[in-house]
């Protein structure tokens, strides 16, 4: 099976469709950057959060 390009904690891809391409929901995102660039005068990105790593032990919080 195919590895999951999504998330750094699953080995395989389970076909959540989560890294599905936001301008073509046919295309796997393949990091086109396409939702990057555009006509807009702002753009913005979603964060819903972020990993720190613990440098005791290595392990990351998310």
């Amino acid at each position: 099976m195919a590895r999951c390009i999504l998330y750094e904690d699953r080995e395989e891809c389970i076909g959540c469709g989560d890294c599905r391409c936001e301008f073509d929901p046919e295309k796997v995102c393949d990091n086109c950057m396409a939702c990057e660039r555009g006509e807009g005068e702002f753009r913005s990105i979603l964060i819903d959060g972020i990993r720190l790593e613990d440098p005791e032990n290595g392990e990351t919080d998310g």
